[in-house]
């Protein structure tokens, strides 16, 4: 978009004058090919018509023919249902220059279109609807690049510029596709025209979107656009549907580079863009691949949604199981709130939404829908995150009763005035305030009769009170009388509801004022106070604020693309949920890999979210451990933050925004975190070389933020930094957990105790377990092993399980992150060594048992016999016993795993012996109908030769007697059973 503005410099004769001018005497358009519109008036808009504008273009000198009235629709620009609003005037431009055709202006023709659209903001619109003058007027004009460019290149398809054919030609040298055609609608039978148009102004968007800071996680639409884009290219011109999102890639590297020379940083930014892409893509595949059949159902029972685009639509499903439940209830409107709920979740859009709610006999509130939508950009456009308090405890009504009263805003600056003293100690001065105003049961007073113990609103002329704002909590403190009545006023809260900061305190008796004190005394507008913030709870949350600064730097230096998704500063630890882009290849299959993996693929190598984020922290370590780093804080305006985003030469000097945010005209804060060359922070960073960014006697910046926090003035403040905790909130997402300062510092230590305690109970099992396979150990020190590896594992397990417990009550007991899990590996390697300790023995057991077993057969005719044995490997077991046994006898082993709490049994019954009555399927039988068990004999086998009862659990309220009796009947029937059928056998023989 080209645009021109005027803020209070010069108005619409000027305006229309350098329109005018800059269209026929610049870019030499026929000024008879032109034609101008204002607004009309005769609307329920309130404004008059602009006959002003109207006079303007004809003293210029274009004739009365052209010089045409329109309504509201297109000749009316408002900022929202308040707020500013005005006139504007349009240039409509004929391709064919025909001698008067004003009946097609405004009529959607496309050989005459609209150029230049000239917005002149003079009035101000109440919210009763009233309209009044603005003190300044300002213009804000707009044109579009594009078809600037096809009416200079005598085109009438802004597609037949040369601002798309480099895209073209990308897209059909990639596909071998047949060259873009120009086909629209109809003519365009295969859509092969109209997928070339997708592309190449999808990947445009793609690119400045991404470049800006915008992902798909932060905007629905934006995954639109990109599903959309990879669609097409799979559908409509590539045969390998994995080459989609290089394709793409392709378009935006085309994109950037024509762009660069407007939009500085374009292709800088080509590997976040790639990688996001590469992610979307994948993300994609598996998302059809999972959603396919279950869409094709629900065409079968919904036939009129088959025109919806599953694909570009990822929430469809969800929205179709919620609208089902609704249905089921009986309701028949989709009503706004819900409306805007799905629009806000799953991203469908109002068509798409209304669509699915007609297919389910459900009518969708669209006026309610377009109402809360309107509220929404409201929101955003008065609040951002700089006064995020608005939706907290006090109404607008009592903010509009406070500027009603003519109270003026709360002067809150004092809140970043802080120093250090001689010693290094932060100093936060005291501060003379006035009340202003009173809040009592949600309405404005201006006095009270205070009981103790009882909690008022309190607004005062200025502040040093921290308001909670920015993913930070509020400050926390005293609020005194200077006239002293014997009270004080503990501040618990403060929020901010537009331009008023309120302090939520609650009246105490002040045991250390020396005054008189009053039962109830008198508080009220007009009284002085001084107050005082909790200095510790103020630099905790200093130190912890700067901390989250600290490792979103150290993350975005060390991946091509991150998307910050939420952030929290508390006084007991900082909480940061973050996506990573571009580091792998492959997602999780199942819900359980989803939860569970701590690795997946990149580009090169195996990514570890362990390991990435052991490199943040350390990094973040390096940082606030280094000689200095210091923290700066600069205040600028909205365009002046803009000027300094486009100069960032180098991923450090990136400033790390919020996509999407509302930044204010005024009063943006830039918080950078400085750090010196030679910092081991700078090693290993995406996107930025050695030498280039380490440069002599020279401060580098480590971190560039707007923010509205309270930081610590230098980064070394922070002391140490420790991740205690680690969420997976998706594949490619993480929500991870930190203290800082002394609590950071409690906790490496506690974790390198930990690490201690592990390792010296790993050697001291290492040497008994070497010892024990060198035959060196007696059975003393066989049964001392046993006892330590018992002791180790419960102790360990106790202790990471309360270490894993992290809550606002446990952060000053926390273990690191990376410790737990060091000791969970150091645990799982002395569990695996104790764990073939145990297999070898077992074996041993069972070889000397099985032995003597044999040996004492003497004459028998068969084999019976129980064997017991841990908790794991029964059938191993059972195995090996059988191997040990003769091959000419019927043998039957049943093993009693873990002291009797399951059995499971083998039978094999030679074939020269086996018959009808006797084989090992009916031998099985008595000791199946003892435990309750079932059986089969293995696969491929006879149930004549061989037979096994599954694993049977004995009931838990069994005791350990009554299971060993169970056993000894179950030998004792299989022995009653062979003697009987045996014996029989022999006496018929």
């Amino acid at each position: 978009m080209l645009g021109s503005w005027s803020f209070g410099d010069y108005f619409k004769k000027e305006a229309c004058q350098f329109a005018w001018e800059q269209l026929t005497e610049v870019f030499h358009l026929d000024h008879k090919k032109l034609y101008v519109t204002y607004y009309g008036g005769k609307d329920d808009s309130g404004l008059e018509p602009d006959y002003e504008t109207r006079e303007i273009w004809l003293e210029i000198g274009v004739p009365e023919s052209r010089v045409l009235p329109f309504g509201a629709k297109d000749n009316l620009w408002e900022m929202g249902p308040t707020g500013p609003c005005g006139p504007c005037t349009e240039i409509h431009y004929d391709f064919m220059g025909r001698s008067n055709v004003a009946e097609r202006v405004n009529a959607g023709h496309p050989d005459l279109i609209e150029l230049w659209n000239l917005v002149f903001i003079q009035f101000e619109r109440h919210e009763d609807g009233s309209l009044s003058p603005l003190p300044s007027h300002h213009v804000d004009t707009g044109m579009g690049l594009e078809r600037l460019a096809s009416v200079l290149q005598g085109v009438t398809s802004t597609y037949d510029t040369d601002i798309f054919q480099p895209l073209f030609d990308v897209i059909q040298k990639s596909s071998g596709a047949p060259q873009y055609g120009g086909k629209f609608g109809s003519d365009d039978k295969n859509g092969l025209d109209s997928g070339y148009r997708i592309l190449a102004d999808h990947s445009r968007m793609i690119t400045v979107a991404i470049a800006d800071g915008m992902l798909p996680d932060h905007n629905h639409r934006l995954r639109r656009v990109i599903r959309r884009a990879l669609t097409v290219s799979r559908e409509v011109f590539l045969s390998n549907k994995d080459r989609a999102h290089q394709l793409l890639c392709d378009l935006c590297s085309v994109a950037a580079e024509s762009l660069e020379g407007a939009y500085p940083g374009l292709v800088s930014r080509l590997e976040c863009i790639r990688a996001v892409l590469m992610h979307e893509d994948l993300v994609l595949s598996k998302f059809q691949a999972e959603t396919e059949n279950i869409w094709e159902k629900n065409l079968l029972k919904r036939p009129q949604l088959a025109h919806i685009d599953i694909k570009s639509s990822p929430g469809l499903l969800r929205v179709i199981e919620e609208l089902e439940m609704l249905a089921s209830r009986g309701l028949e409107k989709v009503d706004d709130e819900k409306a805007f709920l799905l629009y806000d979740t799953y991203g469908l859009n109002e068509a798409t939404l209304r669509n699915v709610g007609a297919a389910l006999g459900l009518e969708l509130d669209v006026q309610g829908l377009h109402r809360k939508l309107e509220e929404a950009r409201e929101r955003s456009r008065k609040c951002g995150s700089l006064s995020s308090g608005e939706a907290g405890m006090v109404s607008r009504r009592v903010a509009e009763e406070l500027r009603a009263l003519g109270i003026p805003p709360t002067r809150d600056q004092l809140k970043y005035c802080y120093h250090k003293d001689a010693s290094g100690s932060y100093q936060f001065e005291s501060v003379e305030a006035v009340v202003q105003a009173i809040i009592c049961g949600g309405s404005v007073v201006s006095h009270m009769e205070v009981e103790e113990k009882e909690i008022l609103g309190v607004v005062l002329d200025q502040t040093s009170f921290y308001h909670e704002s920015g993913g930070q909590v509020s400050d926390t403190g005293f609020i005194i009388p200077v006239k002293g009545n014997g009270f004080k006023m503990l501040v618990q809260d403060v929020q901010k509801s537009s331009e008023y900061v309120i302090h939520w305190a609650l009246f105490q008796r002040d045991q250390s004022d020396g005054s008189v004190r009053e039962n109830h005394p008198r508080f009220q507008v007009g009284d002085l106070v001084k107050l005082y913030i909790d200095k510790e709870h103020r630099i905790n949350m200093m130190r912890n604020h700067t901390a989250v600064h600290c490792l979103g730097a150290a993350i975005r230096h060390s991946v091509p693309a991150i998307a910050q998704r939420s952030s929290l500063v508390t006084p007991t630890h900082l909480s940061y949920q973050f996506s990573v882009y571009g580091m792998q290849t492959s997602l999780p299959n199942t819900e359980k890999e989803k939860q569970d993996s701590n690795s997946f693929k990149s580009h090169t190598n195996t990514f570890s979210w362990r390991s990435f984020l052991e490199s943040a922290e350390n990094k973040v370590r390096q940082v606030v451990s280094s000689k200095g780093a210091p923290v700066r804080r600069k205040t600028m305006s909205g365009m002046q933050l803009l000027d300094e985003m486009s100069r960032a030469s180098s991923k450090l000097e990136e400033i790390a925004t919020v996509p999407g945010e509302v930044y204010p005209e005024s009063g943006v804060h830039l918080v950078e975190i400085m750090i010196s060359p030679d910092s081991n922070a700078l090693n290993h960073l995406v996107g930025n070389e050695s030498e280039d960014v380490r440069r002599e006697n020279a401060l580098l910046t480590w971190s560039r933020e707007p923010c509205c926090g309270t930081h610590v003035l230098d980064a070394t403040d922070i002391m140490d930094f420790c991740l205690i905790d680690v969420e997976s909130a998706g594949s490619n997402s993480r929500i991870v957990k930190a203290v800082t300062g002394p609590s950071a510092i409690s906790a490496h230590s506690r974790g390198g105790q930990l690490l201690l305690q592990i390792k010296d109970l790993s050697k001291r099992a290492d040497d008994i377990l070497l010892r024990v396979k060198n035959g060196e150990a007696s059975g003393t020190e066989d049964a001392k092993l046993q006892l330590l590896v018992d002791s180790l594992g419960k102790e360990l397990k106790v202790l990471l399980k309360r270490a894993k417990r992290v809550g606002s009550e446990s952060f000053t007991t926390a273990i690191p992150y990376m410790d737990r899990c060091h000791a969970l590996e150091l645990l799982s390697t002395l569990e695996g060594s104790v764990k073939e300790y145990r297999k070898e023995k077992n074996h041993q057991s069972i070889d000397q048992e099985m032995s003597l077993v044999v040996e004492s057969l003497g004459d028998s005719k068969f084999l019976v016999h129980c064997l017991h044995y841990g908790a794991a490997g029964p059938d191993k077991v059972l195995q090996k016993a059988m191997k040990l046994c003769p091959k000419d006898l019927p043998v039957l082993v049943l093993a009693a795993v873990d002291g009797g709490k399951s059995v499971k049994a083998r039978c094999v019954v030679p074939k020269e012996i086996a018959n009808e009555k006797f084989n090992a399927e009916t031998w099985m039988e008595p000791v199946m109908n003892i435990f309750r068990g079932a059986g089969s004999a293995p696969k491929g086998h006879n149930p004549h030769f061989v037979f096994n009862m599954k694993e049977r659990k004995l009931p838990a309220n069994l005791s350990r007697e009554e299971s060993l009796k169970k056993f000894d009947l179950a030998q004792q029937a299989a022995q009653e059973f062979a003697n009987e059928v045996l014996l029989k056998s022999k006496i018929n023989t």
